[in-house]
């Protein structure tokens, strides 16, 4: 007699997925990558540095957001995670929080983007203090669109671009294992931006 279906804790993001005995959670495309230190499906497309931004409008609070017209002010810094109120979400938004002076120092915009509704969004916020634009993207149209890989091919990847006013995604950093190293990432590459266009 068959056993019970073992509940799989992911420790990324702390979120219990149940799974099939011997199920296998990647494909033969997906590699590790040492720099990083996680598994990333090498399957979907990918957005590489210095290429364009794809440009997306979506309802936030009850308005449409543009990211072109966003981009019109400053650069944008645009991070996906997997889910809110996780230990390691929870960390890294934390720490854009806390680092949020020196971005708006810089005119740059911060925007976090993940799978959880708006509901849910406001309610991180609200718990932590978050003042910046979380976006619902309940359908993964804008990861698609981002070229944004899963890892271990269940857990939503956690990838941030950082964007000129051009357009041009000048830095792009993935790490499940340091959520917390994206701001500092994300900060370089705005003092990149500032250094070599003064205004």
């Amino acid at each position: 007699m068959k056993g019970p279906v073992p509940s799989h804790r992911c420790h990324f993001c702390t979120s219990s997925i149940r799974g099939n005995r011997g199920r296998r959670f990647f494909n033969a495309e997906d590699r590790w990558t040492k720099e990083r230190g996680s598994w990333f499906s090498m399957s979907e497309k990918e957005l590489l540095e210095g290429m364009k931004a794809p440009d997306f409008t979506v309802p936030v609070d009850g308005k449409e957001f543009n990211l072109y017209v966003q981009l019109g002010r400053g650069p944008v810094v645009l991070y996906f995670y997997p889910r809110d109120f996780t230990a390691g979400c929870t960390a890294e938004a934390c720490e854009f929080r806390d680092s949020i002076g020196q971005f708006r120092s810089k005119d740059a915009f911060v925007i976090g983007v993940s799978g959880d509704s708006s509901t849910r969004h406001k309610q991180f916020a609200e718990r932590h203090g978050l003042d910046f634009m979380l976006i619902s993207d309940a359908e993964g149209s804008l990861r698609d669109l981002y070229g944004v890989k899963t890892t271990l091919g269940f857990i939503p990847g956690r990838t941030t671009f950082v964007i000129d006013r051009d357009g041009t995604i000048v830095r792009k950093y993935s790490s499940q294992l340091h959520p917390k190293s994206h701001v500092n990432e994300s900060l370089d590459a705005i003092t990149d931006i500032k250094q070599h266009n003064p205004e």
